[in-house]
């Protein structure tokens, strides 16, 4: 968990908007007491996927699928700011 607020504040700043889909799975692991990445950690996870420009990504172990689909999300748009 990241606990300064000024690199939380510097995340949610530089971290696009998820797509609807992203947010409706958020939405249904909640309701149903899921457990899947925290909102400061998916945006870490996109910064470094960014700065890292992996090619393929393996995940291994999912509850969701959440942070598997956010990964996918940032491959597909090539690191841009979508």
């Amino acid at each position: 968990m990241i606990t300064n607020l000024k690199v939380l504040e510097y995340l949610d700043i530089i971290s696009p908007v998820n797509s609807q889909t992203v947010e409706e799975i958020r939405s249904v692991a909640k309701e149903n007491y899921i457990p899947i990445i925290k909102r400061d950690t998916e945006n870490l996870l996109k910064f470094v996927l960014k700065m890292q420009n992996p090619k393929s990504i393996l995940e291994i172990g999912c509850a969701v699928g959440y942070s598997a689909i956010i990964m996918l999300e940032k491959l597909r748009c090539g690191y841009s700011n979508c």
